[in-house]
This record gives structure tokens, sequence and C-alpha cells, in this order.
């Protein structure tokens, strides 16, 4: 019987989570504003991956992408930068290949909770970006056309007042599934669609209409400040908060 629980506990456990961001029939498009000369200019990627290679005892898949800018068709030759993308369990990383000395880094983790503070490397690899974990939701998205929940990490940028959530089997809002190295460039970027075939994952038709129906949730844990603004581990005996 002891037994029996436990092979079902590992079968959760596997399955806690099974929407995984690698996919062959997923596609992201991403959109960058750039901030330096010229400025305002808007673009483009539609990134896909194909492939299988094992690195390190995961697998990985190789990320493909194509560029256009505003008002102009879409590009039909896909090229690639050497990039891989792979998950084990709830973290997702991604290897830098093509360079003296290959590396792969973690950019996505939604085994994180709330409170948690998540390192992530910068845009010129000159140092880590802290962010902390301001809340986890199980949430439906409303411009979607899979109504099933998923995990949502909110974050907050420690040293800049940036936020960012990462959606399980998506990938982060604000960089996709690049990474802060989107930012190269200098330009402001945005997930603006999503999709896994013909279905609509996601789909940026209003930044303030993106996520607005979250659904209860044991792992989002309330937050409690002093009038200082200090975040409190748990509500105070005495005092106004």
């Amino acid at each position: 019987m002891k037994k029996s629980l436990l092979f079902l506990f590992f079968l959760m456990a596997c399955n806690l989570y099974a929407q995984e961001v690698i996919n062959t029939a997923k596609t992201w498009i991403m959109k960058y504003e750039s901030v330096s000369w010229p400025v305002g200019k808007t673009s483009y990627t539609e990134t896909v991956l194909r492939g299988d290679t094992i690195i390190d005892g995961v697998k990985f898949m190789k990320m493909w992408y194509r560029n256009w800018g505003e008002g102009e068709e879409k590009q039909d030759e896909w090229d690639t930068r050497n990039l891989f993308l792979g998950q084990d369990g709830g973290k997702v990383f991604i290897h830098h290949a093509g360079i003296k000395k290959p590396y792969t880094e973690l950019i996505l983790d939604f085994s994180v909770e709330t409170g948690n503070v998540i390192k992530v490397r910068d845009a010129y690899e000159e140092e880590c970006v802290s962010y902390l974990v301001t809340a986890v939701t199980d949430t439906i998205l409303l411009n979607s056309d899979d109504m099933s929940k998923r995990r949502c990490i909110h974050l907050r940028g420690e040293w800049y007042n940036i936020t960012d959530v990462w959606i399980e089997g998506i990938g982060s809002l604000a960089y996709g599934i690049e990474g802060d190295m989107s930012q190269w460039g200098g330009s402001l970027t945005e997930l603006i669609k999503c999709t896994e075939g013909d279905v609509i994952l996601y789909q940026r038709e209003d930044k303030d209409l993106s996520i607005t129906r979250h659904l209860y949730s044991p792992s989002v844990q309330p937050q409690f400040f002093d009038l200082q603004g200090r975040r409190l581990a748990a509500p105070p005996a005495k005092g106004v908060y």
C-alpha cells in the first residue's frame, strides 16, 4: 500500500509542470521598440524550436527565428543564433553554443514561491539582475483559446522598478523565451503572441487586459507591510499595518 501511494505521489510530481515550454508546435512573437537611434523604431521576431539535443541529460531544442519591421512583410527564411532551449521540471534553461566556452543558464523557474529571490544574468553578462517573487497565482488567460489554469510567477526587480510575469508553458511576458538577452540593442521588449499550432495560448491585445481572471491558489501568500513600507513575515500582534 505504501509503495502504491509513493508511486502515485511520484506520478503527481512528474505532472506538476505538465505545461512545458518546450514544444515544436509552439511559436513566439516578440515586439521590440528601440529606445536608442532610431528612437521608436518597431520590429518583430518570430521564434520556433526544432530538433532534439541532449545536454547534461536534459533535452534541448534549437531556436530558429525570422524578423520583420513595422509595416513590412514577414521573412520567408529562418535563421539561427546557436541558442538551445531546454526544460527540466519547472526550470527552463538556455544553452549558448558556437562560442569558445559554451554555457547553460537558467532563465525561467516555475518552482519558486512567493518571497523567493531569483538571480538572472543581465543583457551584457556582466552581473546578475535580482527579482523578488511578489506572488504566485493559478490564472486563466483572457486572450487565449486555452482556458486551462496556468501557474504565473509575478516578479519585481530589486534594483529597478521592473516587473514581469512568467506564465507556465508560455514564458516571460517581457522577454519571451530568450531571457534578459532580448534587451540587446537598447529596445523595450514584450511578448505579444504565443501559439501552439492553431491554438492561441497568449495574445497581448491590451496591456491592461492581458491577465484578468485569477483563481484562488493555496500558493498565494498574503503580504503584510508596516507604515514605512517594509514587508513583514506575519501580521504583528499590535500596531498598524
